[in-house]
Formats: C-alpha cells, sequence, structure tokens
C-alpha cells in the first residue's frame, strides 16, 4: 500500500533512479516497496529544494495536525500495543515535542548552514548540508508514535523524502500519522507508507533506491542492515536504535523502598517492551532478601488487565511469540535459580497474551543477565562486590 502525501526541490537532485516494470513477479520482489520508492525519489526532487523557511512552515502544521488528532493517535496504540491509558496518551504527546525540538534546532542553527574561515580578501566561505534524498524509516512496535515521528521528523525537516515501514501489527497507528502528514500539506511524494513483515523492511533496507536507512529495533536486525550498507561501493548511513539491557545496581546504603519501585516501574512499565527496561538488578547479599520482598511487594500491587482501565498498570504482551519466549525464560530459571513471583500467563479482557509481572532469582550470570528480554520479566543477582557486578553487568 502507498500512500505519497507531498512541491520541495534540490540543487543536488537524487540519482536517478531506474523505472520497474511493476507487474513483474520475481522472489524478493515487491511492487508495493517499488512504487514507493519511485514515488518518494520523485517526491525527493522537489523535497530537498525547500528553504528552512517551508520546512519550519511545515513542521509547525504538522505539530499542529497531530495535536488535533493526539487522543485518536493514543487509542491508535492502546489498542494495537495494549499500552496502559497514561502510557499511550503520553506517547501521544512526545510526538508534539519531537516536531517542535527537531524544528527549533534547525531554527537556532540556521539549517546547519555556517560560514567558515575567510583566508583571502572576497572569498566567501559556507558549510551547508544537503537533503540525502530518500530514506527508509522503519519503525518498531512498542513506541509507534513517537518513534516513527522522531525519525520521520528528522528526515523531512532536513529536506529528505521518507517510505516509512511501520511494524507489522501498527497499520492503524501508522496510517493515523500519514493523515496528519496530509492534513498538513506536505508536497506529493515526499512521504510514502509500506505495510508488511519483516521481508517488507528487509527489501526496502537493501533496494538501491533508497539512499539512507532509520532503523529502531532488534540488535540482529539493525547489524544487519549495517552490514548490508557497509559493504556497498558506497556506504550509506544508517541510523540505528537497537537493543539495551540496562542493569541497575542496589547497594547495602540505598533507600530500598524507592530502589524497589524504581526497578518495578522501569522493569515492568509498558509490560517490559522497551530498549530502557530494566531486565536484571544486582543487590549486595547484605540486603537482597530485603529488597526482593520489597520488590515482590510493589509488583503484586501492579494492576495487570485490560488497558483501557484507568487503573491498569499492565496490558497484555504483543503477540504470542513474546508469550511463547516468556515461557521459555521461565523454563530456564528451573535448578539455576528461583521464581519469586510471577511466573504465569493469564487469558483476560479482550485479549489472551496477558503475564504476570515476574521477579527472578539467579544462582550465576547466563543468556537472562545478558540478552535483552523485552518481556515484564527481571533477573535479580546478589553481589559481595560491587565492582564483579558492574563487571558482569557490562558482560
Amino acid at each position: 500500500m502507498v500512500d505519497a502525501v507531498c512541491d520541495w526541490r534540490s540543487e543536488r537532485d537524487p540519482e536517478p533512479y531506474r523505472q520497474e516494470d511493476l507487474s513483474r513477479q520475481v522472489p524478493g520482489f515487491n511492487p508495493d516497496v517499488k512504487s514507493a520508492i519511485q514515488a518518494a525519489r520523485a517526491g525527493a526532487k522537489t523535497g530537498n529544494r525547500s528553504t528552512l523557511d517551508d520546512r519550519l512552515a511545515f513542521g509547525a502544521r504538522w505539530r499542529e495536525a497531530l495535536a488535533e488528532r493526539k487522543y485518536d493517535l493514543g487509542l491508535a496504540a492502546l489498542y494495537e500495543i495494549g499500552k496502559s491509558r497514561i502510557e499511550a496518551v503520553g506517547e501521544a504527546e512526545e510526538c508534539l515535542d519531537m516536531v517542535e525540538y527537531y524544528a527549533s534546532e534547525m531554527k537556532a542553527n540556521n539549517g546547519f548552514v555556517r560560514p567558515m574561515n575567510v583566508l583571502v580578501e572576497n572569498e566567501t566561505a559556507t558549510s551547508a548540508m544537503k537533503p540525502y534524498g530518500v530514506f527508509a524509516v522503519i519503525a518498531p512496535f512498542n513506541f509507534p508514535l513517537a518513534l516513527s515521528i522522531g525519525m520521520v521528523t528528522g528526515a523531512l525537516l532536513t529536506g529528505s523524502a521518507v517510505v516509512y515501514k511501520p511494524s507489522p501489527g501498527c497499520a492503524l497507528t501508522g496510517l493515523l500519522i500519514a493523515e496528519t502528514l496530509r492534513k498538513a500539506g506536505l508536497p506529493e511524494g515526499v512521504f510514502n507508507i509500506v505495510l508488511g513483515d519483516g521481508e517488507v523492511g528487509r527489501l526496502l533496507a537493501t533496494d538501491n533506491g533508497i539512499d539512507g536507512v532509520a532503523f529502531t529495533g532488534s540488535h540482529k536486525t539493525g547489524m544487519s542492515i549495517f552490514r548490508h550498507m557497509a559493504t556497498l561501493p558506497h556506504m550509506k548511513p544508517v541510523i540505528a536504535e537497537m537493543g539495551g539491557k540496562n542493569p541497575a545496581y542496589v547497594t547495602s546504603k540505598a533507600d530500598l523502598d524507592r530502589a524497589a519501585q524504581g526497578v518495578a516501574r522501569s522493569a515492568f512499565g509498558l509490560q517490559g517492551q522497551k530498549c530502557s527496561a530494566c531486565s536484571v538488578v544486582y543487590v549486595d547479599e547484605k540486603v537482597k532478601a530485603e529488597f526482593i520482598g520489597k520488590l515482590v511487594a510493589f509488583a503484586g500491587k501492579l494492576v495487570v488487565g485490560d488497558p483501557r482501565k484507568a487503573e491498569t498498570f499492565m496490558g497484555p504482551v504483543y503477540g504470542d511469540a513474546t508469550v511463547g519466549r516468556f515461557q521459555a525464560a521461565l523454563s530456564e530459571v528451573e535448578g539455576k535459580g528461583k521464581v519469586h513471583f510471577g511466573g504465569a500467563a493469564l487469558g483476560q479482557g479482550f485479549a489472551t497474551n496477558y503475564v504476570l509481572p515476574t521477579v527472578v532469582e539467579l544462582d550465576g550470570p547466563g543468556r537472562l543477565t545478558r540478552d535483552e528480554l523485552f518481556m515484564p520479566f527481571v533477573v535479580v543477582r546478589g553481589f559481595d562486590s560491587l565492582d564483579a557486578a558492574i563487571e558482569e553487568g557490562n558482560d
């Protein structure tokens, strides 16, 4: 599906893109991806020529259009992702901040056009950044609004055109974003959206009509995109935000009530499905038992259920695959540690992919202390030496 919503122009037009016969059906060929890239390359010839004032005026209109649809956008994220009400509306608010921030940076830096040193009389020397052409923007499921709009804004306000692929299952949020761009008067062809799975993303990121990629997602996928771009005759830019583990450290002098609440909110907010989620915590052996008790007590107060309800802290996880990974992680704890709280999958509300926030303790390091889990599952590890704990956390 292609939604061409974008006449912006550049002194340096993108490389001409060879037209394909879109009716040709061969392995590794997707007519939607091809037509979207062709539309973007045509749009970039105008989009790249826009002035800074043009882009800033567009940014102001887009922010206004996003504000008008703020609650629709938040509801779409709640419905598609299972975000709680406060997180969904908060993310929709963040979208406005994203556009405002990029626009303010462009304005404060005069579009990043800078005077340079003058060495001879009557010489003028200027450094001016130019648009790249067409960026593929490949967005994740967990922040389908803020992360999509952050990457798209960076491309559009610097004069590049975009082919945007939301995560599978996030078509509603993606198409609502496209509607706000149309409402803001973005010229034809500058923004295009394609819907599909990982194969669509792969075809988009590796197409020779793309001049760069902005990606948020797993380390494995992000590095595969980088390796592809790095092996081309002329490397193309890759902006990749990938995974995290975010260990926390609790010493014997810590305020254990605050520490337990902070770890729980980080580990279980958005069902642990964010790269900033704390999924391992190292605790001084002197206070480990007390800390675990407080962490379990706080986790037990968190409401799991229908994200439409104001009291809900945790909605469903994103799909059956996450439930499968949750159950596999639990099986790894057997014989290597203990489940202190949670460890159960639930079936309630309007979806079946509900799991309890889970606290486990492990006797030694392993996959669960190293890999990004992306679910409401936190591992506790005791330590006698803080230096040793930090070394393990950095592994």
